[in-house]
């Protein structure tokens, strides 16, 4: 098969994409996989932690990981797109973000603690259901091949080893990030009795428990906007088929739901709660980040020439 080159490099090396499932973990095609821009990787420039608000991974590279990332889905899906299957060309990016990774692998109290009253009335304690983006389901036995050629062509495309540095230096940072869940009961536990304290002083319904931080909150939860949704089934047998996505599923909490959790955000505030949460949960971070400084040192060459080419593409 002749694959139609988007763009050449100045050694007319034919324009490919990367194939991106979840976290890119193979060179394979992805069958009934959701076709947006996963950009799911983390980066490192150099930079120190303390040059960045003290962030215990600020130095890792996560913005030139999504901007590789985001070329390989433009570059992957334009292949396939220009190879039989156009119905993909709707799924090419059409953003530029590159602070998805950065912000999946950098701790946020306001993610569990609330970022203000306001928030903390509007979320509640539930957990609303994010947007499912459109996905294919192929149903055309050539699909598969297409998709593998044109993932392999985009890796050349930025360079011979571009896939294995890409994939080394990703899992570096995942690696780093999740080393805070062995302390996230200890965290919790440390914490918890200033925030119930804080709470009982001011009179809100909560008692000791197991449900948030050593306590139970004693108020009427809420619901989510409609039923869960299990989304369309797959209706061809042939071709390409688009299954719609299904928007945000919002949780409503009750009034006296939303009361509690703003006294949460308050008490979290005054009593400490957040500043030594974040303690404990960063501080594994801190040491993984020290214990692989040499390695992402090592890697950062590479991993700023790929972003940068990775621009370039992005340009043509």
């Amino acid at each position: 098969m002749k694959y139609k080159s988007r763009a050449t490099t100045s050694a007319g090396t034919k324009t490919g994409i990367i194939l991106s499932c979840a976290i890119a973990l193979t060179l394979t095609g992805c069958g009934g996989m959701a076709l947006a821009s996963s950009q799911g990787v983390p980066g490192a420039n150099g930079r120190d932690s303390s040059a960045a608000g003290g962030e215990p991974l600020a130095g890792y590279m996560a913005e030139e990981l999504d901007r590789i990332q985001l070329a390989q889905d433009t570059l992957r899906l334009t292949c396939i797109a220009d190879n039989g299957f156009p119905e993909l060309r709707r799924f090419i990016p059409k953003d530029r973000v590159t602070s998805r990774t950065r912000e999946q692998i950098t701790y946020n109290p306001d993610d569990i603690f609330f970022e203000s009253e306001a928030d903390a009335r509007n979320r509640g304690f539930g957990r609303s259901i994010p947007a499912r983006p459109d996905k294919v389901i192929p149903h055309e036995k050539t699909y598969e091949g297409v998709s593998e050629t044109c993932a392999k062509l985009a890796w050349e495309q930025l360079d011979k080893d571009a896939f294995q540095t890409f994939l080394e230096y990703q899992q570096i940072g995942y690696g780093m990030h999740s080393s805070s869940a062995a302390v996230a009961v200890p965290a919790a536990e440390k914490v918890g009795p200033a925030l119930l304290k804080c709470l009982q002083d001011r009179g809100a319904p909560v008692t000791a428990g197991n449900e948030f931080f050593g306590m139970s909150l004693n108020v009427k939860r809420g619901s989510l906007e409609r039923p869960e949704e299990g989304g369309p089934s797959p209706k061809k047998t042939s071709g390409i088929e688009i299954i719609p996505g299904i928007p945000e599923n919002r949780y409503i909490p009750t009034p006296e739901e939303s009361d509690l959790a703003a006294s949460v955000y308050s008490c979290s505030r005054s009593a400490g709660v957040r500043d030594e949460h974040k303690r404990i949960m960063t501080a594994p971070e801190r040491d993984a980040y020290a214990a692989n400084k040499d390695k992402l040192n090592e890697l950062e060459p590479d991993v700023r020439r790929l972003s940068d080419t990775a621009t370039t593409l992005l340009k043509q």
